[in-house]
């Protein structure tokens, strides 16, 4: 049955009741209603999308719970950097009450040099303390200073290099040449060596912490233009690196 409004012939609006009465039976049937496949293919929609919502909400429990886990493991990491961050800083002051220490020993002092570099300290000595021109033999002075540099090592826990330096005058004894026939550079080896063997043997430091090195003329402190920087060329270097 065709659905369109029902009129007089003469065009009137008005309805008539019996015209009411047939409309009123009609009109439910010219409603649209969705057909029972469409209903069960809403409801199979929305039960797909119940699913994947819950599949979803399973992953995020998961992840939540994986990153929870991790939160605490990082926790723990930083409490130990922290007690690690700790025991470093400790150990920072106590490295430099040390360092504070032998600068304040052996400020002034008339045959060791202190001075401080950025990790540790450093004691210069003079050849004229420690030898003769030209030997490695320690002197009664030189084993006077080393007996003070000994306690001061002992002290500490840093790693020591002994350093042997000289001028850039060659050697040209020949009884000097006989015992060193490599000049300048084998003269400072032997007398590092000779410091290294005062400390260990007699000043009780420990030769694991010692390292010897001769560097001859090559690390000059200052141009080699004048006797006056010659004599300060002329030395034993004892660094002491306590980081």
């Amino acid at each position: 049955m065709s659905c369109r409004r029902f009129f007089w012939p003469n065009g009137s609006r008005r309805w008539s009741p019996l015209l009411a009465a047939l409309v009123a039976a009609v009109l439910p049937a010219c409603i649209s209603t969705p057909s029972d496949e469409a209903l069960q293919q809403t409801i199979e929609n929305l039960e797909g999308t119940n699913e994947e919502l819950s599949l979803h909400v399973d992953r995020l429990t998961t992840d939540r719970a994986a990153l929870k886990q991790e939160v605490g493991r990082l926790k723990v990491e930083v409490e130990k950097h922290e007690k690690t961050k700790a025991t470093v800083e400790e150990v920072k002051g106590e490295i430099s009450a040390h360092v504070r220490k032998v600068l304040a020993e052996f400020q002034g002092d008339a045959d060791v040099e202190v001075e401080r570099a950025p990790d540790g300290y450093r004691l210069v000595l003079r050849e004229a303390v420690l030898f003769a021109k030209g030997s490695a033999v320690l002197s009664a002075e030189g084993n006077n200073a080393l007996a003070k540099v000994a306690a001061a090592l002992k002290g500490g826990t840093g790693r020591v290099s002994i350093e042997g330096h000289t001028d850039n005058v060659k050697v040209t004894k020949p009884e000097t040449l006989k015992q060193y026939p490599l000049g300048n550079i084998e003269l400072s080896a032997h007398r590092a060596l000779s410091v290294w063997e005062y400390l260990t043997t007699h000043g009780g430091v420990d030769a694991g912490r010692l390292a010897v090195i001769g560097f001859g003329p090559h690390q000059p402190r200052v141009p080699n233009d004048s006797e006056r920087n010659q004599w300060r060329n002329r030395r034993v270097e004892i660094r002491v690196t306590e980081n």
